[in-house]
């Protein structure tokens, strides 16, 4: 019989400051987190966050942190919620009262112009015509609403990230072992 002592590897991880925050349409929320050594423990410690709700990400920086018995380590978990984007169109716009009225005002004086004012009178014309032409109307959809075409990615529509209270879990782990804590981001929506 032989006795044995001492300990294994081991480490611990924790987050730092509260492990919950409220995000918007759009927002990210941060974490930071702790990852300590036991007993003088050594080793690389890869992170991984899973269960991001729908159209939001979460990651970890660094992906991996290594312990040398004495020294602890961070990382930052990033959860970023996806916000629909705002959209513009030009809309054709008609000729209205006003501007019917405007041309009348113009046109019917310029039948008693004489002499070098009549230079002017083409001009005037082409200003009057110019009334008659269908204006454009700028419309603008702030984001908020959520796009008809679904996400997409980076370059087109995206959806929002649905309101609700969401557990997200941050594992870290080294050959043979495994550590996790969990995050509660609570996406809600501002009216």
């Amino acid at each position: 019989m032989i006795a044995l002592s001492g300990g294994g590897e081991d480490f611990s991880i924790t987050v730092s400051g509260s492990n919950s925050a409220t995000i918007t349409d759009g927002q990210t929320a941060t974490f930071m987190l702790s990852i300590l050594p036991l007993n003088g423990s050594t080793g690389t410690v890869t992170l991984a966050c899973t269960g991001a709700p729908q159209n939001s990400t979460c990651s970890v920086n660094p992906t991996s942190v290594t312990l040398t018995g004495q020294n602890s380590a961070t990382a930052t978990v990033t959860i970023v919620t996806e916000q629909p984007p705002s959209s513009a169109s030009i809309e054709r716009g008609g000729t209205n009262l006003k501007q019917i009225a405007l041309a009348l005002a113009v046109v019917v004086p310029m039948g008693f112009l004489t002499g070098k004012r009549r230079q002017w009178r083409g001009l005037m014309l082409l200003g009057v015509l110019a009334l008659f032409v269908p204006g454009c109307n700028l419309k603008v959809t702030p984001g908020g609403q959520t796009s008809p075409t679904g996400p997409t990615g980076p370059t087109g529509p995206t959806n929002p990230t649905p309101s609700g209270a969401y557990t997200l879990t941050v594992t870290g782990t080294e050959p043979g072992l495994g550590h996790a804590v969990t995050l509660s981001p609570d996406r809600r929506v501002i009216a």
